[in-house]
């Protein structure tokens, strides 16, 4: 689905138009996903309520500074990952893609 590696900064998040195998064209309607912010908002929901309660098991209830910290370091440390997984939520899901290796020419 994506060009580039997710690690790349500057080009991670760029998407093929259609699938190089199979020819599916990627975004069915225009700005089909933008629906994919709220997979994005709730996968950051999720990575902030884990990096919360791991910081105060881990760290023992530090100040609400270190909290900030983590939770922040962590989400933006993960950003390429979340905005990747939400778009492929919002096709799968969505969108009613579902990959059929059996249907895949080789």
């Amino acid at each position: 689905m994506f060009t580039d590696s997710p690690l790349s900064l500057k080009y991670g998040r760029r998407m093929y138009t259609h699938c190089p195998v199979c020819n599916l064209r990627f975004e069915p309607e225009p700005a089909f996903f933008e629906g994919a912010l709220y997979f994005n908002y709730a996968l950051n929901v999720a990575i902030l309520a884990v990096g919360g309660v791991a910081t105060y098991i881990l760290l023992n209830n530090p100040h609400e500074l270190v909290y900030f910290s983590v939770t922040a370091g962590l989400v933006v440390a993960l950003v390429s990952f979340t905005s990747r997984l939400s778009k492929s939520l919002m096709l799968h899901l969505i969108g009613g893609v579902s990959f059929r290796p059996e249907k895949v020419q080789k």
